[in-house]
């Protein structure tokens, strides 16, 4: 995911980021079980499709002690709905189920404490050196 944060080292900033996800569904349940048997894969008789692939934005608010607030949106590209595999079964619409998932999150950033200085040497001019505390 590519992040970009807008501040100085070691202040409150705000950040935004987007990237692609991947995901594979191992396995699943059917609550009540009287409902029948599910199964998960690639197989047009499956009732939903293992692979997912799609797009992560998120956008924030980071606090100079390193904890951070997130909203974040998921979207999901593939459609996990198999075709019908029975082709007398004649549909009005055409069955889909995608990815769609929203969350606002708190959670702390680990390394926030690094910092920059500036070293001046006379024969190579400035130098960035990253330090910890």
């Amino acid at each position: 995911m590519l992040q970009l944060k807008f501040g100085a080292p070691r202040e409150e900033c705000f950040f935004v980021g987007i990237g692609g996800y991947a995901a594979y569904n191992l396995s699943g349940t059917v609550t009540p079980a009287s409902a029948g048997t599910f199964s998960i894969g690639s197989d047009p008789t499956d009732n939903l499709k293992a692979l997912d692939i799609g797009l992560v934005a998120n956008i924030g608010y980071q606090l100079e002690n390193g904890i951070f607030f997130r909203a974040r949106s998921q979207y999901g590209f593939t459609n996990l709905q198999p075709q019908v595999a029975d082709p007398t079964v004649v549909l009005s619409y055409t069955p889909s189920i995608y990815t769609r998932a929203y969350s606002l999150e708190i959670g702390y950033f680990f390394g926030h404490k690094a910092k920059h200085i500036r070293h001046i040497s006379k024969d190579d001019g400035y130098q960035d050196i990253r330090i910890r505390e």
